[in-house]
């Protein structure tokens, strides 16, 4: 990633302070905050469009593989097996 080494003079609080913001808008409407990710890593941290996308998929990723675990317990396997049938 071309960008990437600038991005890390960026200010830990102005980091924290944007990744805050995206987890309760993401939370609030119950999404991953991947589309508040995407203009912030442009805009905020000078990300090209491409890094940018690249980026914001790898955590929307890891997003979803963090939260399997937890939806695997609300809902039994089985039943969503039986779903696909």
């Amino acid at each position: 990633m071309s960008a990437s080494v600038a991005n890390l003079t960026k200010s830990p609080s102005q980091t924290f302070a944007s990744g805050a913001v995206i987890g309760t808008l993401g939370g609030l409407i119950g999404l991953g905050g991947a589309e508040f990710r995407l203009p912030l890593l442009i805009g905020l941290f000078k990300f090209s469009a491409l890094d940018a996308v690249i980026l914001n998929k790898a955590q929307s990723l890891i997003v979803v593989a963090s939260a399997l675990p937890f939806r695997a317990t609300a809902v039994p396997w089985g039943t969503s097996s039986d779903n696909g049938r």
